[in-house]
């Protein structure tokens, strides 16, 4: 007993150099692994636009207020350091790591103050967070993801306090949980799902009161953001929600949802947390007195209510086409839930003696797997499944899309008009024109209909009369710019888009160096005009032919495979 009491205090002495040294190693891990996708890219050209005065628009010519990105506070974020001199892939990579050791921080508050778990059990919670892979690859992703994640669940344990605290003051958690919105846009639904775990936690008067002014906060939030939205864009949601929702894709989402115990572990952290489950009803029923009873942690309570709520939603919307990465907001409560289970399993089923003393190495070593298997999600790659990608994946896209975008930025203009679906780093980095045939950055294309057989998220779509419309001169049909070889149309190797129609001409520009000098595209403009723009740049038109297509009409599109990795 004496050095299991020396034991504690070393834990309770030495836990916050503990705690430095799970970021450091979470840094060490983290930080090499930095990356990008396309999707960055839309923010950083927004953000580059509001630096350089133009506003919050997509093009610089013809501009028209457009939130086509998914952060509205990511992206100001961005504008502020590009216009301080700042590279926005590497301040978004900061702060995200930043973000992401706030949030191993915060999960050890929750362990020890909400909870009351032992410090051994209050540092297991960041360790088995610190590096796993999805928290440690959105960390470095260049999005807003972990951000938005640490905000949400820092407002969560402003909740938390405001239920101790009566009267419940000022909701500071309403004012965190409308930060977290101005991040990601669905933390509303977070909020409402945590308000309603601590008014079934605790429906005593005092607690439903606190609940309810955390909300009021954050409404007047969302209302001040709303006028805000119709007044700058004339419209209440960002384009991106009109874009991507709309449909139900049960069966999608739930084999998207599936994969991650699967792929995460599953094995030994979902029995545990069922082990721990059963040791606290297993107490509870045991007790001989009503007052020996333990009660459910509110704070558990709303964790998870809000993994049913947040899991619900990703269902019904089909998932994600990225690995995981919108089960996020749950990492923090699952690394909480997994040391409350090893805690409950810790405290035992009424053993004592000898059995006590195996039962508390079993559950140390129980912990110890826990940690090990968080750990292993970082040595294992992603399994791909449906059209899920890989982060790796989406690094090498995006790195081919940005030496693309490097060697047509050499002939490209704002005032060319260029139509693409890979609407990031190819626009990012020629700033030319840009017409995204999915409609994230066009108001009248995100509200098309909805198509569940396209890619997730990509399932609104414009069409050659679109194309037309905009006045384009170069629309990629084929994903992907440039070639090594001047491909004949109906030779191109990549599928061809949806937008295409049979019989549109093809054309083909030498751009004379590289070793992807092709450059093949669709136009709806005069052959004349291609041929006199190419002049005038010192360019040679290979070919203009025309696109036939099969009887049953284009290829399907698919968003993979990316140009080629130079």
């Amino acid at each position: 007993m004496e050095f299991q009491r020396e034991g504690r205090h070393f834990l309770e002495r030495f836990a916050p150099y503990l705690l430095g040294v799970l970021a450091v190693l979470f840094v060490a891990v983290a930080w090499p692994r930095a990356w990008y996708n396309d999707d960055a890219f839309i923010t950083f050209r927004y953000a580059r636009h509001l630096a350089q005065g133009f506003g919050f628009v997509w093009n610089t010519v013809d501009p028209v207020r457009v939130e086509g990105s998914s952060s509205l506070a990511w992206t100001y974020l961005n504008a502020a350091a590009i216009a301080l001199g700042l590279k926005p892939v590497w301040f978004s990579h900061a702060l995200g790591l930043l973000s992401g050791v706030a949030g191993l921080v915060l999960v050890h508050v929750a362990a020890r103050r909400l909870l009351g778990l032992s410090p051994w059990f209050a540092l297991l919670a960041p360790a088995v967070l610190a590096a796993h892979r999805q928290w440690v690859i959105w960390s470095v992703s260049s999005l807003e993801t972990r951000t938005a994640t640490v905000l949400a669940f820092g407002a969560l344990l402003a909740m938390a306090f405001e239920q101790r605290r009566h009267p419940p003051g000022w909701a500071q958690s309403g004012a965190l949980f409308f930060a977290a919105t101005l991040f990601r846009p669905e933390v509303p639904l977070l909020h409402a799902a945590a308000g309603a775990g601590f008014a079934l936690a605790r429906p005593r008067r005092e607690n439903v009161v606190a609940v309810i002014l955390s909300g009021l906060v954050h409404a007047v939030g969302l209302a001040g953001l709303t006028v805000f939205r119709l007044l700058y864009f004339g419209q209440p949601l960002p384009n991106t929600f009109y874009a991507k929702v709309g449909g139900i894709q049960l069966g999608r989402g739930l084999r998207w949802l599936v994969q991650f115990p699967l792929q995460n572990g599953g094995w030994l952290l979902g029995p545990l947390l069922l082990a721990g489950l059963f040791a606290w009803w297993l107490r509870r029923r045991q007790a001989e007195h009503p007052a020996d009873r333990p009660e459910a942690n509110p704070f558990l309570v709303a964790i998870g209510v809000q993994a049913l709520a947040w899991c619900a939603w990703v269902v019904v919307e089909g998932g994600g086409g990225w690995e995981f990465r919108f089960l996020d907001f749950l990492l923090p409560g699952l690394a909480i839930a997994i040391a409350a289970a090893a805690a409950s399993v810790g405290a035992g089923y009424g053993l004592g003696g000898a059995e006590r003393r195996g039962h508390r190495v079993f559950t140390a070593l129980l912990s110890i797997g826990a940690i090990a298997v968080s750990w292993w999600t970082l040595a294992v790659p992603f399994r791909k499944f449906d059209d899920v990608d890989a982060a790796e994946h989406m690094k090498r896209q995006a790195d081919a899309l940005l030496a693309e975008g490097r060697q047509l930025a050499r002939v490209l203009t704002p005032e060319d008009r260029i139509c693409i679906g890979w609407a990031g780093a190819l626009p990012y980095v020629t700033d030319a024109w840009h017409f995204d045939p999915w409609g994230l950055n066009d108001p009248e294309i995100a509200r098309r209909p909805f198509r569940k057989e396209g890619v997730i998220f990509h399932q609104r779509q414009a069409t050659w009369d679109d194309v037309v419309d905009r006045k384009v001169m170069f629309c990629d049909v084929y994903n992907q710019f440039l070639y090594p070889r001047p491909y004949p149309p109906n030779r191109v190797p990549n599928p061809v888009m949806p937008w295409a129609r049979d019989g549109i001409l093809v054309h083909c520009i030498d751009l004379g160096r590289g070793p992807w000098p092709y450059w093949i595209f669709a136009s709806p403009r005069p052959v004349s005009e291609i041929r006199a723009w190419a002049e005038r740049h010192g360019l040679h038109l290979v070919y203009s032919l025309p696109l036939r297509l099969r009887p049953t009409g284009a290829a399907a599109h698919v968003l993979s495979p990316a140009p080629p990795a130079r």
